[in-house]
């Protein structure tokens, strides 16, 4: 007889989705239904806006990235040939500059701010934001800006709110749209936020345990005006007709059996998270603490280097890399984790080489600290828990 496999730990939850038994059994009896009988999902909208703290403008697409293509080219509709410059940064995920670069193309200019190095440097991000905005917004008419809430790389916070307003009084026909793919659920989200912005979008996945993928975007009141086109387009889904968008939930009509499913699997993770001791801050402060023991743990072993951000721009994300550059030897370590059922994913950033980013999910155990301590601290070191208690703000601490 063999020995059971150890179970899987997602050390990477922002990448790698853990439903939970009950939202694939809610996922799985919504398939299995006919199209005329699929869950009734209506109360989604409302459920996840209450556990976010939102005011309930949503819109749904099948996931972050396609949330902000759409945005992109309402945008763009809505302007036509008169479409200005479309302002990123050099921070956002590759996948979504290569969306905002596609549906830009022939309408404009699309300026791409540096601020990927600074972060990594642990330098000032929101200075040199603030800076790259202002010359952009001088150098000529900006249609739209989009900006990251949290670095999908290293876990960087970006002062959105601060930009927004900057934008408002120096750009203000510029719509605002903030990417929080990374953000929601892994920090609380300021009250007024997306009030402050045109469109604020989010995913389920990466820290609700819910099924993949399902994007939302919070919209500011003048694109919910039924007088302004875009929030036609928005609401309907007729931009891209085949993302077949949950938007319909909120006026009760039918939308395609399988976004259904989605979305009730979605609900049953969004009863469950409201459910927990302590709610989503509860979770959000256990995610922190688990973070911060892992950070801790690499630098006290001494051969990683951890990829910034500055202390006070510090989400519950962490990313590192070999100090001597052996990729060779940092793939054994996600293969040592891998063995240990530590589920960590891989990847490479232009200009730094491999690297692994940690994105712990709240239900991180003391023994699983330990465990990981035992694969990355030198053998005379002692375990993760030792460097320091879980703080006062973590569930477990109590």
């Amino acid at each position: 007889m063999t020995d059971a496999p150890p179970p899987r730990r997602a050390l990477d939850r922002a990448a790698l989705s853990s439903p939970s038994a009950a939202v694939r059994a809610a996922v799985a009896s919504g398939l299995a239904r006919a199209r005329g009988d699929a869950p009734d999902c209506s109360e989604l909208p409302a459920a996840l806006a209450r556990l976010l703290g939102l005011p309930g403008r949503l819109v749904f697409r099948h996931n972050a990235t396609l949330a902000l293509r759409d945005l992109a080219l309402v945008q763009r509709v809505a302007r036509g040939a008169t479409a200005g410059v479309l302002v990123c940064t050099d921070a956002e995920h590759p996948a979504v500059r290569h969306v905002l670069e596609t549906v830009w193309r022939g309408a404009g200019p699309v300026v791409a701010l540096p601020i990927q190095e600074l972060s990594l440097a642990d330098d000032d991000v929101d200075a040199a934001l603030a800076r790259g905005l202002a010359q952009a917004v001088a150098q000529g008419p900006v249609d739209l800006v989009v900006l990251p809430h949290v670095l999908w790389f290293n876990g960087a916070v970006v002062d959105v709110a601060r930009h927004a307003v900057w934008l408002a009084q120096h750009a203000p026909d510029a719509q605002v749209v903030v990417d929080g793919a990374q953000a929601v659920g892994n920090i609380a989200l300021a009250p007024g936020l997306t009030d402050a912005v045109h469109a604020y979008v989010g995913c389920t996945h990466k820290w609700l345990g819910g099924p993949q993928t399902l994007g939302f975007v919070e919209l500011a009141p003048a694109l919910c005006d039924a007088d302004d086109p875009r929030a036609g387009l928005l609401a309907s889904g007729d931009v891209l007709p085949e993302l077949g968008a949950l938007s319909g939930l909120e006026r009760g009509s039918q939308c395609g059996t399988q976004r259904r499913a989605v979305a009730a699997g979605t609900l049953v993770a969004v009863e469950a998270m409201a459910a927990r001791p302590g709610g989503l801050p509860g979770a959000i402060a256990a995610s922190r603490d688990a973070c911060a023991a892992l950070r801790r743990c690499l630098e006290r072993a001494g051969a990683y280097t951890v990829l910034g951000p500055r202390a006070a721009a510090r989400s519950s994300m962490v990313a590192f890399c070999r100090r001597d550059g052996d990729e060779a030897a940092l793939h054994g370590l996600a293969d040592r984790l891998d063995g240990a059922g530590f589920v960590a994913a891989r990847y490479r950033l232009d200009g730094h080489g491999a690297f692994l980013r940690l994105s712990p999910g709240p239900d991180l155990t003391p023994d699983d600290l330990d465990a990981f301590g035992q694969l990355v601290l030198p053998r005379a070191a002692s375990s993760v828990d030792r460097l320091a208690p879980p703080s006062s703000s973590s569930p477990r601490a109590r």
